[in-house]
């Protein structure tokens, strides 16, 4: 299998885009055409129009392949199990906890691309921890509903605007929001003031470090822990990473005994 560097990923993803775009940009138009005919402003409908097809629509480049994902396909059948995806029923929130490196984010990624499409709008919050020492929390919250809404110029610059904006937003919507590494409960509070916005069937998965933050703060009661991989997936992984050959087997078997099943590690 060729491996694919960034600047290829890069490529590739603007190539994916611009089809995309290209394609929504014209049935756009057409539809633009047929209902209101060539006014002053058919430009900016387009626009708007695209920029929702768009994210509803976009691909998501998997350069990492899920088969190249060692150990994962069973990890994400009990993790599915928690979420129950296909019911409609209740508000159901999902805890992922483990050390740093274990595969938290990852599962959850995949988890996400496989079951987005079912929810009326969706988010995936990155490293919320960071965002959150990094940019104020106005700025977040107008990221959040950029993102799930493609809400465009909706600049907050108050705090208390963006909780009023958000709970309207999510109000009675089912909704897909993952905010991954997160280390204290006020940064789910803050970006997610009143959990009873959320419309029947949404799903919120939170990935943490911190067990404690999910049972005891949070009072998150669908927890999944990750665990590290099996022998027999470690050596998997590692020579997917280093060596396949049985020369090999003898040294990664040596390898895996230091380090363990730590995914990062492996790698």
């Amino acid at each position: 299998m060729i491996e694919i560097g960034k600047q290829s990923t890069y490529l590739i993803s603007y190539i994916y885009k611009s089809i995309y775009v290209m394609v929504a940009y014209n049935i756009t138009y057409l539809l633009v055409l047929h209902f209101v005919g060539l006014r002053t402003h058919e430009s900016k409908v387009i626009e708007e129009i695209t920029t929702i097809l768009w994210n509803r629509i976009k691909p998501t480049l998997k350069v990492t392949q899920e088969h190249q994902l060692v150990g994962i396909n069973p990890k994400l059948t009990k993790l599915s199990s928690l979420l129950n995806p296909n019911s409609d029923e209740d508000v159901i929130w999902v805890g992922i906890h483990g050390m740093g490196g274990i595969g938290k984010t990852t599962i959850a990624r995949v988890c996400y691309e496989r079951i987005r499409d079912k929810f009326e709008a969706h988010c995936f919050i990155s490293n919320v921890q960071e965002k959150f020492e990094t940019s104020c929390l106005p700025y977040l919250q107008s990221q959040l509903l950029s993102r799930m809404f493609s809400i465009k110029n909706n600049d907050i610059w108050d705090v208390d605007e963006g909780i009023v904006m958000i709970n309207q937003a999510i109000l009675r919507k089912k909704i897909l929001l993952v905010l991954d590494n997160v280390n204290c409960s006020d940064q789910i509070t803050e970006l997610i003031p009143n959990k009873d916005s959320f419309g029947d069937g949404s799903r919120i998965i939170i990935t943490t470090r911190n067990a404690n933050l999910l049972s005891n703060e949070l009072e998150v009661k669908r927890i999944f822990k990750m665990e590290e991989l099996t022998t027999e997936e470690a050596l998997h992984l590692l020579n997917l990473s280093a060596c396949a050959k049985e020369d090999c087997l003898e040294p990664s078997k040596i390898i895996v005994k230091i380090v363990g099943g730590h995914p990062l590690a492996l790698k």
